[in-house]
């Protein structure tokens, strides 16, 4: 289903796409299933609607910082498909929280919106599976998610009851926003101990 889902992103040609192939059908073990990628519309319809966390502070974040809700927009949107490939349902409550309209929009019309759609998604579910099949071997008592910005792995996967996640990115600044909007919702972290650590990854 992955293998058949990437050949429907535009210029399927290209190098990278090829190799990243490679990699998710290595990784995936799912057969059958599968569609036709949603349009732009589609993926748009089912936005969460809430306003915002009644009595808490929301953090807002700048034109660079908002760049890396990107990612859970993507996961948002993947979810509203018929058969999605990964699963994250936090990335709406980021969203709704953190991402203007206006900024929603220009991702949603942006050129790269589809391709980058199906390619994070597939990437998603490649590491998930990844670290899944670890943790069953009693692996992940440490995890380092490098530019982790709005990584929800530490919330949604089961890697142990013992399991350090370590977030790193080059602004600690989105990673707290992060954390701050999940605790106001009452959504609880699945790992012992998160660590954020702001470095510069250049």
């Amino acid at each position: 289903r992955v293998a058949k889902r990437l050949t429907n992103v535009r210029n399927p040609n290209k190098s990278g796409y090829v190799c990243f192939l490679r990699l998710v059908v290595t990784r995936n073990k799912e057969e059958g299933g599968g569609g036709e990628r949603n349009s732009k519309e589609e993926v748009r319809g089912g936005e969460a609607a809430r306003q915002g966390t009644k009595g808490a502070m929301r953090p807002v974040l700048n034109s660079v910082q908002l760049t890396s809700l990107l990612t859970a927009f993507w996961r948002h949107c993947e979810l509203q498909n018929p058969s999605p490939i990964c699963n994250d349902p936090f990335a709406a409550v980021l969203l709704d929280e953190l991402l203007p309209s206006d900024r929603r929009e220009q991702f949603s019309s942006s050129p790269l919106f589809l391709p980058g759609l199906d390619i994070l998604a597939c990437r998603t579910r490649a590491i998930d599976d990844w670290l899944l099949e670890g943790a069953k071997e009693g692996l992940t008592k440490q995890v380092v998610l490098l530019g982790a910005g709005m990584d929800t792995r530490a919330y949604r996967l089961d890697l142990g009851k013992d399991a350090t996640v370590f977030e790193v990115d080059s602004d600690a600044a989105v990673l707290h926003a992060k954390h701050d909007i999940l605790k106001q919702q009452g959504i609880k972290q699945r790992a012992k101990r998160i660590v954020e650590l702001g470095v510069d990854l250049r």
